[in-house]
């Protein structure tokens, strides 16, 4: 198997939210992650995330607000506010100066890395910047840096403060409201836990151009609906609502909404989309198995090989099912290009994870005899 071409090869993680240390010295095209509950698998995900987003404040404060990580506080209209905290961006949820959290590859200048510094440490021409803004700046900043690239983003003040960032680029220093020279993100896409909603299902149908794109979609679907689907269309909801939907045409000329063929064709079908969506870029699947019948599996992951080699997409996914393995086990050895790599999370006595990887060839031997990887 290679891995020539992926974004992320391997993955380095230090420092960041529950996880001390893991390293993963191999991903595949398609990477499965399997482990107890609670041991790191989301997270794993997130930081994928904050490295595909290049560590912009935006992916900061998603995976914040993701996880309910906020707290409030008083505005200046005498109500009350959300922020996230982003104390909870680090393990153990106390950092102090200098702590840090380091994602990305094991090797190259592409990892984000997140540092909490002292103002005395910022010169003084960049922290004027801020207080033009918003008058004397004297609590921590955190410094995120993406090789030669770095900026400063002064979220640990409780006072009402905007988050633009100062970016650095080489020697120059500059207070930019878009990030102009900032390394570009990749195309990566989010499924999970739960259903794709109308709206996010809808969003990602009209992104998707005629043709095989839209084949996929109708492909995926057939796996629940024994190949009774030959139309798919997004159309308005109700007046009260005014959110579209997704609607089938059957086969018999009936047309329905797609959320009525069960969970499993909603699931099936967001996956379809959500590939097109994340095309040369990743796309996570958190609880991969959910909404699949166990009897579907194996031909799901065929589909995922598939898809992620035809829209060249780097797919992680989580899984707490047996038979979720086990699928995945047999899709792999029945595609001599899968590329899938499985890996169970096990959280070591000193709180750092440990990787260990299941080639295709242990996967399918697993999957004969039976034996649980989980």
């Amino acid at each position: 198997m290679t891995t020539d071409g992926l974004h992320l090869p391997s993955m380095q993680i230090r420092g960041f939210r529950g996880i001390p240390r893991l390293d993963m010295k191999r991903l595949g095209r398609v990477t499965l992650l399997a482990g107890r509950n609670g041991v790191g698998k989301t997270t794993v995900l997130d930081a994928v995330r904050l490295y595909a987003e290049r560590g912009s404040i935006v992916a900061l404060h998603g995976i914040l607000t993701r996880h309910e990580e906020l707290e409030t506080w008083p505005d200046d209209d005498d109500g009350w506010d959300e922020r996230p905290v982003f104390e909870a961006l680090f393990t153990g949820r106390r950092p102090e100066l200098q702590s840090s959290f380091t994602v990305g590859p094991d090797s190259g200048e592409s990892r984000v890395c997140a540092t909490i510094v002292a103002p005395e440490d910022v010169s003084r021409d960049q922290l004027k910047l801020f207080e033009s803004r918003s008058g004397p700046l004297d609590s921590p900043i955190l410094q995120v840096k993406v090789g030669q690239y770095q900026q400063y983003l002064p979220v640990f003040d409780k006072i009402d403060r905007a988050y633009e960032p100062l970016f650095l680029h080489g020697r120059r220093s500059r207070h930019w409201v878009q990030e102009a020279e900032w390394p570009a993100s990749v195309a990566c896409v989010a499924l999970g836990p739960g259903l794709p909603g109308n709206r996010q299902a809808a969003a990602h149908w009209d992104e998707l151009a005629a043709g095989p794109r839209e084949e996929l979609a109708l492909d995926a679907l057939q796996l629940a609906c024994d190949g009774t689907i030959v139309r798919i269309a997004a159309v308005a909801g109700s007046a009260r609502s005014r959110e579209r939907r997704i609607v089938v045409g059957l086969d018999d000329g009936d047309r329905v909404p797609l959320r009525s063929l069960g969970d499993g064709a909603a699931r099936l079908f967001g996956l379809a989309i959500a590939f097109s969506n994340a095309a040369d870029g990743f796309l996570l699947i958190d609880e991969a198995e959910n909404g699949i019948h166990h009897s579907l599996q194996t031909d799901y992951w065929r589909l995922v090989f598939q898809a992620s080699r035809d829209h060249n997409v780097q797919v992680i996914a989580t899984t707490h099912s047996w038979d979720c393995v086990e699928g995945f086990a047999l899709a792999a050895s029945k595609d001599e290009r899968s590329e899938g790599i499985a890996v169970r999370l096990e959280r070591l006595d000193n709180g750092d994870l440990r990787a260990i990887e299941y080639s295709e060839d242990t996967l399918r031997v697993a999957a004969e005899r039976g034996i649980e990887i989980r």
